[in-house]
């Protein structure tokens, strides 16, 4: 199925549209969204599908996405936690915007060439982690940890953290489980640092006194 992106130039000069397969060959500009959802100091990630190409198993922003060719930021916002984990998200704050450029290979040996103009924000839930309803086609799965922690855990000023994952087993179900956490987890692209990637996000969600 084709999936259609709005295309642009690195300044942000609407150009036309694209098949999101084209976009990430040509390494065309495009926009993409991401949503991080916290719950007092905790913040959640997600577990990607460990049968995915790209980064299978590694944890990541809770959702995220590409805007679809005609959609708008708050459309797309939502689309993606609905579809992501099933549960709605309300008052989203944006903290950061940036142009994103990466390219790498595969774990299959194909390119991957990655041109985006991303919007990031976070949202407050008070929703349980057992109810929410992750996309099993993406995801293996949701984990929550301690905010604070986890800045630590990117500083190398502890090597694991404790977590709370609620993850598919071999049945299919998810549960509840409590798990340990190390900087491999993540997902960090060459020439990535974790302080950078998911620090900054942190870092600016606790200056907003969450």
């Amino acid at each position: 199925m084709y999936e259609l992106l709005d295309i642009y130039t690195e300044d942000g000069r609407h150009v036309g549209v694209a098949d999101r397969n084209v976009a990430h060959e040509f390494a065309l500009w495009h926009r993409t969204v991401h949503c991080w959802l916290v719950r007092g100091g905790n913040i959640i990630f997600q577990r990607r599908s460990s049968a995915l190409n790209n980064n299978p198993g590694k944890l990541y922003t809770t959702a995220s996405g590409h805007l679809q060719a005609g959609e708008s930021l708050e459309d797309a916002f939502t689309r993606e936690t609905r579809e992501e984990f099933g549960v709605a998200v309300k008052n989203p704050v944006k903290i950061l915007t940036g142009n994103f450029s990466l390219d790498f290979k595969r774990t299959d040996g194909s390119d991957f060439r990655d041109r985006a103009m991303y919007s990031i924000f976070f949202a407050e839930t008070d929703v349980p982690l057992d109810q929410f309803k992750p996309q099993a086609a993406e995801l293996d799965g949701l984990v929550e940890m301690d905010m604070k922690s986890a800045l630590d855990l990117f500083d190398a000023k502890i090597d694991s953290l404790s977590a709370v994952g609620y993850l598919v087993g071999a049945d299919g179900k998810f549960t509840l489980k409590d798990i340990t956490i190390t900087r491999d987890d993540f997902v960090c692209n060459k020439g990535e640092t974790l302080e950078d990637k998911y620090g900054k996000v942190i870092n600016s969600i606790i200056s907003r006194g969450v």
